[in-house]
């Protein structure tokens, strides 16, 4: 991995991310909540593999940089070998039917410089990478990534649609990288890491994020969802739901 950083990176980075020996022993559904007050063996590192802390500051992982007093900001990961959470970021993706990766973000003070959903397959030996878009500092904010090729992931190493997905079938690990924006003290916290189906319902609110997407409702926030209510009128009956610009809409009655 070092190898493939860029030297005019001049800002701290953190990767999460899961390592695995490439084998199905994927959990889906299933989110990293860090509730155990630990870091369920989630490590960090610098750029150069020295340890680099990573805390629990309460039900999520967090990584934290101090001001650097200088024009040039270091580089750091955070990881987790195959023996943590299980081990269940690791392996087959397709086998597993994951679909997606979930997780939340929270900029704590500032936005990153950058930050990016990461996975790497050594039976590729590819390192591929999404744009994550983070809009304010803050608040925390969620993410939704599909696992397709086309929906904007790509490497350094022979970026394909077939590549993609051959190394889906053996992912070592996955993972947040974060660059430090500037040098200034700064904190993100990653909270609900999970990889997901289509089945999967972010917020509980009994809607799947697949149908709440095609609905138009917000798969994060358990008061938005798509519910009909019925009342009866002096001249019929009157249905409502939450309805979104661009999407139609039709009654069925019986």
């Amino acid at each position: 991995m070092q190898a493939r950083m860029h030297k005019s990176w001049l800002a701290i980075t953190i990767l999460v991310m899961a390592m695995g020996t490439g084998v199905s022993a994927v959990t889906i559904d299933t989110p990293e909540t860090w509730n155990s007050g630990t870091t369920e063996g989630w490590s960090g590192t610098d750029f150069w593999l020295n340890p680099y802390p990573v805390s629990n500051p309460g039900n999520c992982i967090e990584i934290a940089f101090n001001d650097r007093s200088t024009s040039v900001p270091g580089i750091a990961f955070v990881r987790a070998d195959a023996s943590a959470s299980g081990g269940r970021f690791a392996g087959n993706y397709r086998a597993a039917g994951a679909q997606r990766a979930i997780f939340s973000l929270n900029c704590k003070s500032c936005l990153p410089a950058v930050a990016k959903l990461y996975f790497f397959s050594s039976r590729g030996g590819r390192y591929w990478s999404y744009n994550l878009a983070t809009p304010e500092a803050g608040r925390w904010y969620q993410f939704s990534v599909p696992l397709v090729y086309a929906a904007g992931w790509s490497c350094a190493n022979d970026p394909s649609a077939a590549n993609f997905e051959y190394d889906l079938e053996s992912v070592d690990w996955i993972g947040v990288l974060i660059e430090q924006n500037q040098t200034s003290p700064q904190a993100y916290d990653i909270d609900d890491f999970a990889l997901a189906t289509s089945a999967y319902d972010s917020d509980g609110d009994g809607m799947s994020d697949a149908a709440e997407e095609r609905a138009g409702t917000n798969p994060f926030d358990p008061t938005s969802v798509f519910r009909l209510t019925m009342a009866g009128t002096e001249t019929g009956i009157l249905i409502t739901w939450p309805s979104k610009a661009g999407i139609s809409y039709d009654i069925w009655r019986t």
